[in-house]
């Protein structure tokens, strides 16, 4: 019970607490999985991994094609032409062991023909937006691996609630924090005394 009061203070503090901006949109529940999704502003790949954990989550992990294509066709469209999102994959432990973020194994991947392909610094996993002119490899939907200093990708958040508290969050993130760009409206403070003991 403790872990689970303790993930709803999580997520109400997240969506209650202004980012300065960085979140665009969300929460977006994938009724797949029934996760939660936020869209980030343009940031580097640990700064936007870092605002991930601000939210309860991480960079999103994506376990299989239909994943893939959801949050390419969920968020993809929500974005400027010629832009990116970064994903949490990447392999700064261990060059060409790519792990994700979350700490969940990786058993798919969906690179775009070449990738990753281990020029320089490339530790971080990106998916291409819906506009790829100008890029040889690049293919809408797939992935690229790219450097941690490239901060005009959008990152894609993945918070997975506690199932009890899952109905509990959606009602909150629907309701109380509306998160602009230049502006955050905070919510009024909520008592937890409601809880079952």
């Amino acid at each position: 019970m403790k872990k689970q009061v303790a993930t709803l203070i999580s997520i109400v503090t997240a969506l209650t607490t202004c980012v300065s901006g960085a979140v665009l949109t969300g929460p977006i529940i994938n009724s797949a999985n029934n996760h939660l999704y936020y869209l980030l502003d343009q940031n580097s790949w640990t700064a936007s991994e870092s605002e991930a954990n601000t939210l309860g989550g991480h960079l999103v992990t994506i376990n299989d094609l239909p994943e893939n294509q959801w949050v390419f066709s969920t968020f993809s469209p929500l974005l400027p032409q010629h832009s990116h999102l970064w994903i949490g994959i990447n392999d700064v432990a261990n060059t060409g062991i790519w792990t994700w973020a979350s700490g969940e194994s990786t058993t798919f991947t969906f690179w775009s023909p070449g990738e990753p392909n281990y020029i320089g610094s490339e530790h971080y996993g990106l998916m291409y937006g819906s506009d790829v002119s100008g890029l040889p490899s690049g293919l809408p939907g797939y992935w690229n691996n790219a450097y941690d200093g490239i901060s005009s990708i959008y990152g894609v958040v993945e918070v997975v609630p506690e199932p009890s508290v899952l109905g509990i969050s959606i009602a909150i993130g629907a309701g109380l924090c509306l998160v602009r760009r230049a502006r955050c409206q905070r919510a009024p403070t909520i008592g937890l005394d409601w809880m079952p003991r």
